[in-house]
């Protein structure tokens, strides 16, 4: 039969689950041999996980093969020949995963079990997703990232259709009439706030506010898993990595479809993270909270070391080690686990804080793998322990402040090319006034020639203008009368 790839599945979530659940039943009853029956009883037990193995922890089936070697279940090209299958799929599948298949399936047929498909047509099923993991698609083509050196610079591109596209520009092309050319900048007594949460979170809000003063397209569902393969293959490119965490957002890509994939933050806005800080984000109708959280750096932190004493348990039980593919994902989780916990999330300096943590990581997970080499039996939870507390950096404690974003009042939404301009306009102009209207409130009243004594002396009337465009001032129910919207 010919290679064609249908829906993705695994042997233990697709409609026939029931009925592999019966047969690995049977066969626990009917086996005699010690070694087989206890995976077979494993495979029921992970049935109950919906998984046959945890790949995202490093764990594949050539853990399992090195566990039950002599059970002999490995005969792959033997069931290709007995199944007329063809034995490319060895590329694209699990061969322990199938061959539990093709053991399952004989069991149904004789005990006239109904249910399991032939595995000539299982095997397409199951070799799906890591096909199309390995070659992506994106509406029946291939797609790929191309390397140019341009100027000296590495410059990553959308190879797509024998065209080659930036990834925002491969966006409005594949999404034509999609595109709003809008982006938002926030007043300064916003920013204060603001620089309490890390970049990441307030391009984020941007991303929330455009979304709701404007809406969201609707992006087909085959579409969005295409994409999100295609940026899970490359996500060690640094270029891909932004888009791929952006996808992973509510509506990620519905929202840089929209409003573009490189929408970014500058002037005040982009300045440093001040401290320490744990909260909650979340959104409601036009407006955003942002909830500190009372806690603690080092209470924090348990959370990454629980991570990594659970992971290196679980290859302990199995007596195995991760390899490098296996260590790089156990520090990506670290590292996710590190900004986001619960639901809830941290900003940290990087330079101070973030980084003596993430070298403690790197360096923790490196000894895990040397130890594991020549004693299987170490004390992990010690050995976790031990590595953090050569973390020398004080307990920090996060303050619980609260502050909320409202998309209408503190924010300016402008055409994308001038966003920037916009932003450094803004500040300047609130940098003036900080000058010039000391001392007044909000709800205060202001004349023009007040406003004019004040410096304000533009004739014409643009300066004043221009303060109740970037909501000082309100005009009042007499002209030449302002009042008051911001304190100085």
């Amino acid at each position: 039969m010919d290679f064609n790839p249908q829906e993705p599945l695994t042997i233990l979530n697709g409609d026939d689950r029931d009925v592999i659940y019966k047969c690995i039943e049977i066969a626990i009853k009917e086996t005699n041999n010690s070694k087989r029956k206890l995976l077979y009883e494993l495979i029921e037990f992970i049935l109950s996980l919906d998984r046959i193995y945890n790949e995202q922890n490093g764990y594949g089936d050539d853990t399992v093969i090195k566990l039950f070697k002599d059970c002999h279940i490995d005969n792959f090209y033997r069931y290709c020949d007995d199944y007329g299958i063809k034995k490319e799929y060895r590329k694209y599948i699990s061969i322990l995963e199938f061959c539990i298949y093709v053991e399952l399936y004989k069991i149904s047929i004789e005990h006239n079990i109904c249910g399991l498909k032939h595995p000539a047509e299982k095997i397409k099923e199951l070799a799906r997703y890591k096909y199309l993991i390995e070659n992506p698609m994106f509406r029946g083509k291939h797609i790929e990232l191309s390397i140019k050196i341009v100027e000296d610079k590495e410059v990553s591109l959308v190879f797509y259709d024998n065209k080659e596209y930036k990834f925002d520009d491969f966006l409005i092309t594949m999404y034509p009439d999609k595109r709003i050319n809008k982006s938002v900048v926030y007043f300064p007594d916003t920013i204060d706030n603001l620089l309490k949460i890390g970049p990441t979170q307030r391009i984020k809000m941007k991303y929330d506010i455009l979304a709701y003063h404007f809406g969201l397209p609707i992006i087909d569902e085959e579409e969005k898993e295409d994409l999100f393969r295609f940026l899970s293959k490359y996500y060690e490119n640094k270029t891909i990595q932004k888009y791929y965490r952006r996808f992973n957002w509510d509506d990620g890509l519905e929202k840089m479809v929209a409003f573009g994939a490189d929408l970014d933050i500058s002037g005040k806005v982009d300045g440093a993270i001040e401290d320490f800080f744990c909260y909650k984000y979340r959104t409601e109708k036009d407006k955003a909270f942002i909830s500190g959280i009372d806690m603690s750096l080092y209470n924090w932190i348990i959370g990454v070391k629980v991570e990594l004493y659970g992971i290196f348990c679980h290859y302990q039980s199995r007596e195995n080690i991760p390899d490098i593919k296996g260590r790089e994902i156990i520090y990506k989780n670290c590292l996710m686990l590190l900004y986001c916990q619960k639901g809830n999330r941290i900003a940290l300096p990087d330079t101070y804080i973030g980084r003596p943590i993430k070298e403690v990581i790197s360096s923790c997970i490196d000894i895990l793998c040397r130890k594991m080499k020549s004693d299987k039996s170490i004390d992990i939870s010690s050995i976790v322990n031990n590595c953090f507390s050569t973390i020398s950096i004080p307990d920090y404690q996060s303050e619980v402040y609260q502050f909320t974003v409202d998309f209408k009042k503190d924010i300016m939404i402008v055409d994308t090319k001038s966003a920037a301009r916009a932003q450094q306009a803004i500040e300047q102009v609130y940098t003036i006034a900080a000058e010039r209207l000391t001392g007044l409130k909000a709800g205060d009243k202001i004349t023009t020639q007040q406003l004019r004594n004040r410096g304000y002396k533009n004739n014409n009337g643009k300066a004043i203008n221009t303060l109740v465009e970037y909501g000082i001032l309100q005009k009042g129910v007499l002209r030449g009368n302002y009042i008051m919207l911001k304190d100085f």
